[in-house]
Parts: C-alpha cells; sequence; structure tokens
C-alpha cells in the first residue's frame, strides 16, 4: 500500500523502510492526492486540481480542498463551495448561495466541502464552515440542521461520525445530532482502524 503526504513544497511518498521521496510538485502546495483511471490527481488549496501524466495539466482552477472518489467520478471540493469532476473539469454542483443565505465562513475565504460519505442511501457533504449538506446525489444536496466547523466524515455501522472544531458527533438520521461521550477538542479526521476508532485531534 503507498502512503502518500501532501506538504507545502510537494507530494512526498513514504517509503517501507521509513524515507520519503518526492514524487512530483515541488512548486504546489498539495492538500491531497488520488490515483484514479491509472493517473495521479493532485488537489492543491493555492491551486486548484492537476493531472500528472509526466508532466503537470491543471484540471481544475481554484482552490481545491479534497478529493473523493464517488463511483466511477473523481470529484474536487473547490472554494464556493462547489464540487467539480476532476477528470473532465465539469462543475456538477454550486452551493454558493447556501453559503450567502446561511452565513458559511472560512477563516481563509470562502467556504469549502471537507468530506463526502455515503449514508443510509443518502449522500453526505461537511463544510467548513456551514451545515452538513444531506441528499440523493451530489447535484441535489440540501443542508440539515447541523452547523459547525466540520473537517471529515465516517459511517460507522449506524452512525454518521462528524469531526469539527468542537469534538465528534454522531448522528443516526441527519435529523437529530449529539457530540460524542468523553472527546472533546478540535478533531480534524475520523477513521476506522482494525476495531477501532481513532481521531486526529490537534493539540493546545
Amino acid at each position: 500500500m503507498q502512503i502518500f503526504l501532501g506538504t507545502e513544497k510537494g507530494l512526498f511518498e513514504l517509503l517501507p523502510t521509513g524515507g520519503v521521496h518526492r514524487i512530483c510538485c515541488p512548486e504546489l502546495d498539495v492538500m491531497d492526492a488520488v490515483f484514479f483511471e491509472g493517473y495521479l490527481y493532485v488537489c492543491s488549496p493555492t491551486s486548484g486540481v492537476y493531472e500528472v501524466r509526466g508532466r503537470l495539466r491543471r484540471a481544475v482552477a481554484g482552490n481545491c480542498w479534497r478529493l473523493v472518489k464517488v463511483g466511477e467520478t473523481l470529484v474536487a471540493s473547490i472554494t464556493g463551495p462547489s464540487l467539480y469532476d476532476a477528470a473532465t473539469g465539469d462543475k456538477i454542483a454550486d452551493f454558493s448561495e447556501y453559503a450567502e443565505r446561511y452565513g458559511w465562513r472560512f477563516l481563509k475565504g470562502p467556504a469549502h466541502i471537507t468530506d463526502i460519505a455515503f449514508f443510509r442511501g443518502k449522500w453526505v457533504a461537511a463544510v467548513e464552515d456551514g451545515n452538513i449538506l444531506a441528499g440523493d446525489d451530489l447535484a441535489t444536496l440540501r443542508p440539515t440542521r447541523f452547523w459547525g466547523d466540520s473537517h471529515a466524515l465516517l459511517a460507522a455501522k449506524e452512525l454518521l461520525l462528524i469531526s469539527t472544531s468542537t469534538g465528534i458527533y454522531y448522528t443516526q438520521d441527519l435529523e437529530n445530532f449529539a457530540m460524542a461521550a468523553g472527546l472533546s477538542g478540535y478533531t480534524h479526521a475520523v477513521v476506522q482502524c482494525g476495531g477501532y476508532l481513532a481521531t486526529h485531534m490537534i493539540s493546545d
């Protein structure tokens, strides 16, 4: 399994020996990277989405925050917030009207989508900072009642877990939300590791 490290000076791969080597893009601030249909796609919060085929080709302009495989499509989260097909450059959805209506914001500019998950037959998207979105497909996502500085989503059995700046929240139905007991603080990820749930918490 390959492990990539996105940095402010390009994309690196973690070697089995414990070292690292840079794969590409020393001039790019890299937020995310995904192999898709035989090619590497790189997501930069300052420069957009690039396809790497020996040389860089910008596929989507703007500020990119996340790449997520949804079915046969590689979806890019772009500031707005909006979603694009990273391979074709086509816009999938634009949520800027919701951002204006509900006061979504981000410390460094307009809000953006940080993660996408499939839960109980619905697509769900997290917004930094704004409402959790849910819908039958990505183009028809609508705001739920949950509002927060949301960073990551995890569908874990009967629960959807939401990593936020104040802790981990959960919901069973996308209508009622509660904070998980015993954990509070600035969490930036939530993942399943074997039989455990793990989170990345930013220290004071």
